[in-house]
């Protein structure tokens, strides 16, 4: 085996036919970062004709003058072939090689290597990967693990292989079935997708629900690379309400005179965007990436509708599974129990490793603590 550069329709056809294939590790993203002046490269190992596994290598940043080299939801590979072992050392090995003659000084990888979570009652995890096979595997390769150093390690997804559209309602939670059916039946909730020209809104409401939960959102330039990068791939999406039913809700008129206004509002009415979201399209999953809701509507339903929009859209594509993405399994954790109320099942991935490729590499990762989960995705 060997450590190569790879040409772009070879890591396209490698990246998107793993099983690991996800956005972060494809030639959109690879092009983004290009884009974006940022140095990348496309890499892989090779058993004779046969390429093993790719990687997409980009600068993130530099300690002590020497570069940090990520590679986002990466390495790809077949993570339960026999050979795996050996995959792994010559990447390894190769990778040591090729980036310390561009200034390296360390790698970070969070291989897309998951499994169900068994967790309590109360959805919280009884176990973790940290010593888990796979993990020790890669730290005898030097990798330090770091967990949630960087790119998220718990997710919540909904699996959408056995659901059809006519029993998607009966699969969720009560109070979700109720959120849903009342958002166009007794608020009027309608659809818009966002032009390019138009993400304003979601910065405004990303930001409203950031402010509230601590999270870190994205400035417009991000929507916008992504846009550019994978095109109808990436969907903004916008639930949004008629202003006279805005107006009946704020002013606490009756359930009655606010069903009225839904039913009477007209296409040519004025509407005010109450919650919305970012999705990726990927050839095995739909991606919640980020998202916001005005905190004043908070009980029209806005994020329960788009959710049931793109996981529709799943079941109507035939996608395997809808990603709610990063969480945070604590108990009575708000965000965590809306993606609950969907009855998927929590995923844990290995963590984020860091390989040092140099004294300062070693030398920063003295510092660095593992983390299980953080309370910032």
């Amino acid at each position: 085996m060997k450590f190569i550069e790879v040409e772009e329709t070879e890591f396209k056809d490698f990246s998107e036919k793993s099983e690991a294939t996800n956005f972060l590790q494809s030639l959109e993203m690879y092009h983004r970062y290009l884009d974006r002046g940022n140095e990348a490269y496309l890499v892989g190992v090779k058993d004779g004709k046969n390429l093993k596994a790719v990687a997409l290598l980009v600068t993130k940043t530099k300690v002590l003058n020497k570069k940090v080299f990520i590679s986002p939801r990466g390495f790809l590979a077949d993570f339960k072939a026999k050979d795996f072992e050996e995959v792994l050392k010559t990447f390894t090995d190769g990778a040591k090689k090729f980036l310390k003659n561009k200034n390296g000084g360390l790698l970070e990888i969070s291989p897309k290597i998951s499994r169900v979570a068994k967790v309590d009652d109360d959805g919280v995890p009884t176990e973790n990967m940290r010593r888990s096979k796979e993990t020790k595997l890669f730290e005898k390769y030097g990798y330090k693990n770091l967990g949630e150093y960087e790119f998220i390690k718990w997710a919540y997804v909904l699996p959408t292989k056995d659901l059809t559209e006519e029993t998607l309602m009966k699969h969720f939670r009560k109070g979700h079935r109720e959120a849903i059916r009342f958002s166009t039946s007794r608020y009027g909730i309608r659809l818009k997708e966002l032009k390019t020209s138009e993400l304003k809104i979601l910065k405004s409401l990303t930001d409203d629900s950031a402010r509230r939960h601590g999270f870190i959102t994205p400035d417009i330039k991000y929507y916008e690379e992504m846009k550019k990068a994978y095109g109808k791939k990436v969907r903004f999406l916008v639930a949004e309400a008629p202003k006279t039913v805005i107006d009946a809700f704020k002013n606490g008129e009756s359930l009655e005179q606010i069903k009225k206004a839904a039913l009477e509002a007209k296409e040519t009415d004025e509407f005010i965007p109450v919650a919305g979201a970012m999705f990726v399209i990927w050839k095995n999953e739909i991606i919640y990436l980020f998202s916001g809701q005005a905190e004043d509507y908070r009980k029209l339903g806005g994020p329960h509708f788009l959710q049931f929009i793109m996981i529709k859209e799943a079941i109507k594509q035939k996608i395997p599974e809808y990603n709610f993405y990063g969480t945070d399994p604590k108990k009575k954790d708000g965000v965590y129990e809306f993606k609950r109320g969907y009855h998927g099942e929590l995923r844990e991935y290995i963590g984020t490793f860091m390989l040092p490729l140099s004294i300062v590499g070693r030398l920063f990762l003295l510092k660095q603590k593992y983390e299980d989960v953080r309370d910032i995705h």
